[in-house]
């Protein structure tokens, strides 16, 4: 497949060295061979498809917040990045970079048609609950979806060949170091031994989607496998216990032939 238009990322990266213990000078702690990195970014990315425009903070490759260009507002992932988010942007100069983003995007495109590979990830999905599986109380399918590059995803689900809506909540996507994408998928169920769940994949301009299927892999339910294993173990208890009689019976036999 040949370029017909480009995804272009623009990525800041910052690296913090953390040092030591109370009063340990950064010079002992460099030299001591144990300096630890984490690596913030913020990537702006700018694209022909949906979203055509995204910002994202991360720790980690774990995103903190980012910036939701429909609202104006800054979003945080957790809580505790809220105070951070709201004195992260400045509306009128992200704005201005995703104006000069899509610009140079453009440009590149023009440069680049029918001229080079264009850049695609194999996207890779997981499918798995978010708590143990217990059939018939309710719990919570993720679909983990990554390697994939632009970030132009689409995630549906579907229960037993059927498309189910209900209950979904899908993230947007976060960046990695790599330039790659991730993204969460989430589905309410109440699982039982019969239903199969398959997370569905595509990507815009691409002809083939990825499948990924999940099927309950224990069909007992809790409560009767509570119930079998107390049976199986006061089982086991009364065999112990009936050999444990015969043993003393032969013994006070053996003892009284004495």
């Amino acid at each position: 497949m040949w370029v017909r238009t480009v995804s272009c990322c623009l990525a800041i990266t910052l690296l913090h060295l953390l040092h030591g213990g109370k009063g340990q000078s950064v010079k002992d702690y460099l030299q001591s061979g144990s300096e630890v990195y984490y690596t913030m970014s913020r990537v702006l990315y700018c694209q022909p498809g949906h979203p055509q425009v995204g910002l994202v903070d991360t720790f980690e490759d774990d995103e903190m917040f980012h910036y939701d260009f429909n609202s104006g507002h800054s979003v945080a992932k957790l809580p505790a990045f809220q105070q951070s988010a709201s004195e992260a942007y400045d509306s009128s100069t992200i704005r201005t970079d995703a104006e000069m983003c899509q610009i140079f995007r453009e440009q590149i495109s023009n440069i680049l048609t029918d001229t080079m590979p264009e850049s695609k990830g194999i996207r890779v999905a997981k499918v798995f609950t978010k708590t143990p599986l217990q059939l018939g109380k309710p719990n919570t399918l993720i679909c983990f979806v990554s390697n994939f590059f632009p970030p132009t995803l689409n995630i549906t689900w579907t229960k037993n060949d059927e498309p189910v809506s209900s209950g979904v909540t899908t993230t947007d996507a976060s960046p990695t170091q790599d330039l790659g994408f991730y993204m969460f998928s989430y589905l309410d169920i109440i699982p039982t031994s019969y239903d199969i769940y398959g997370c569905n994949v595509a990507q815009e301009g691409d002809p083939y989607s990825t499948i990924k299927y999940w099927v309950p892999n224990n069909p007992i339910p809790s409560e009767l496998l509570q119930i079998s294993l107390c049976a199986v173990a006061f089982g086991i208890g009364v065999v112990f216990l009936i050999v444990g009689i015969i043993l003393i019976v032969k013994a006070r036999k053996q003892y009284t032939g004495i």
